[in-house]
């Protein structure tokens, strides 16, 4: 999504500005504000998203059995997490992108393009390699990010339901702040650290030995 948004800004059209702002707004707002707003939309009675599906005749009347309930059912729940924090985070991975495809030569890319190569071949062969580094800085970035982030699912829903969306920081607030369990939430918050660990170096690596 980060590489697409990123593509389209490039191009040249009527209101680029004004979507750019639109496009940025997610990742400015207030994470607390902008997931209470996603909260009361996808809220099981008075959910704007349901009442849309409503009128489209996608789904059953105001109030009936058929509204899918966003953040009550396990499915739903965990794809409503995952949608919010996508929605909050790619414009950062745009951005990132747009700063590494304002620095690749348009003179290399018409080049590539006299010699016959696609669109898909001009991005593989061409731009990829040129913003590699760009590209694993970002990727870095977003899992630690996605990873470590709590507000997001403690906000929706609090792990719930039943326990459908329960992430490590969560767990690790609930068992040492909540529970008074410090040693075992330490121990929860800690297990990252490992898991993280291999993939960073890995990343590290393959950026040093693209600098060679």
């Amino acid at each position: 999504l980060g590489t697409s948004l990123a593509f389209l800004l490039m191009q040249s059209f009527r209101g680029k500005k004004l979507v750019r702002v639109l496009v940025v707004m997610p990742f400015t707002i207030p994470i607390a504000v902008s997931t209470l707003g996603w909260k009361w939309m996808l809220d099981s009675q008075f959910s704007v998203i349901n009442w849309a599906l409503g009128q489209l005749h996608l789904i059953g009347a105001y109030g009936s059995a058929a509204w899918p309930v966003w953040l009550g059912q396990p499915k739903l729940a965990l794809a409503s997490v995952m949608f919010v924090n996508v929605w909050r985070s790619f414009p950062f991975s745009a951005i990132v992108l747009m700063a590494g495809l304002t620095s690749v030569p348009p003179e290399i890319v018409d080049a590539a393009k006299v010699d016959g190569a696609s669109f898909r071949q001009r991005f593989a062969k061409v731009i990829v390699p040129m913003i590699a580094p760009i590209l694993l800085i970002g990727a870095l970035f977003d899992t630690v990010f996605t990873l470590s982030d709590i507000s997001i699912v403690y906000l929706l829903t609090n792990g719930g339901p039943n326990g459908a969306t329960e992430i490590l920081p969560t767990l690790a607030y609930r068992v040492g702040i909540q529970a008074g369990a410090l040693g075992r939430g330490a121990a929860i918050s800690l297990f990252l650290f490992p898991l993280l660990l291999p993939a960073m170096i890995l990343l590290l690596r393959n950026l040093r030995r693209r600098e060679w």
